[in-house]
């Protein structure tokens, strides 16, 4: 629901999307650092990205969506017929706050870097970066979840055979041995 919150406001389908995402101007950094009144609003939202969550501006498009959020949540969770536990003000600032730096991360990576001769990336270099970056944790991920699943068939194999070893101590019990040291000798 925070995810759809922050789509609705910023404008993006996909948390990609959110590379193209603009800053506040340093003009509209200093008129609110001068006059708080100046600052962020919902209507035309934008995270001062650099500054991270240490920014005034920031904390305060944080509260905006925080408090948006809680205000629309009872309809949401009427419209689902869901009912969801009591949580507290922190509980929710630290949803919120947790999405956006999720967002400002992968808006990080998709800024141009400098190469190796100095000058900034063009934006297809960017992109196949992000695109190899994206495949690297893509094959992580599904090397864990196959490493899970493998050990978990493992542990239940050991189960139905009354043994309960743990899965880094379940012993060799099939020798590959080469021809005519079948049995004995080096395996």
């Amino acid at each position: 629901m925070a995810r759809q919150l922050f789509r609705f406001h910023l404008g993006i389908d996909e948390d990609t999307d959110f590379i193209f995402h603009q800053p506040p101007s340093e003009e509209q950094l200093r008129a609110f650092a001068n006059d708080p009144s100046q600052g962020p609003s919902l209507a035309d939202p934008h995270f001062d990205v650099k500054a991270g969550m240490l920014s005034d501006w920031n904390k305060k498009l944080l509260r905006l969506l925080q408090v948006e959020f809680q205000s629309q949540l009872p309809g949401i969770c009427a419209r689902e017929n869901t009912v969801l536990p009591p949580r507290s003000d922190k509980y929710y600032a630290n949803l919120i706050s947790e999405r956006f730096q999720r967002l400002a991360q992968v808006w990080k990576q998709g800024q141009p870097k400098l190469t190796r001769y100095g000058a900034l990336e063009a934006a297809e270099e960017v992109e196949a970066r992000m695109v190899a970056q994206r495949e690297v944790v893509a094959k992580t991920q599904r090397h864990y979840s196959r490493r899970l699943y493998v050990c978990g068939k493992l542990h239940m194999k050991t189960d139905q055979k009354t043994h309960d070893y743990p899965v880094k101590e379940v012993p060799q019990q099939t020798h590959h041995c080469r021809k005519g040291n079948q049995g004995e000798g080096e395996c």
